[in-house]
């Protein structure tokens, strides 16, 4: 069994800078061209697209769920839980 504690080490590099993200680069990031540049395959556009797609299928069944469901449950436990006030 081999042990590989301990074994970083820290030094100086060449490249000053390389690990930094601006603003420019966050900018970039914004662009909606560059959102799609690392697709090469139909494989791979496929596979965005099916991400996608089941993404938005949960975010809208998570907000029907919600109005449909627990947003009533609540308001309806909120009305029964209320006592009546008798005069």
């Amino acid at each position: 069994e081999k042990h590989f504690a301990d074994q970083w080490q820290l030094a100086q590099t060449e490249c000053i800078g390389c690990n930094e993200r601006g603003v420019d680069s966050f900018l970039a990031s914004l662009d909606p061209r560059q959102w799609l540049d690392g697709l090469n395959t139909p494989a791979e556009l496929f596979t965005c697209t099916l991400e996608l797609v089941l993404c938005l299928a949960f975010l809208l069944s998570s907000i029907l769920f919600f109005t449909k469901c627990v947003i009533p449950l609540c308001r309806c436990v909120h009305f029964v839980a209320k006592p009546s006030k008798k005069k």
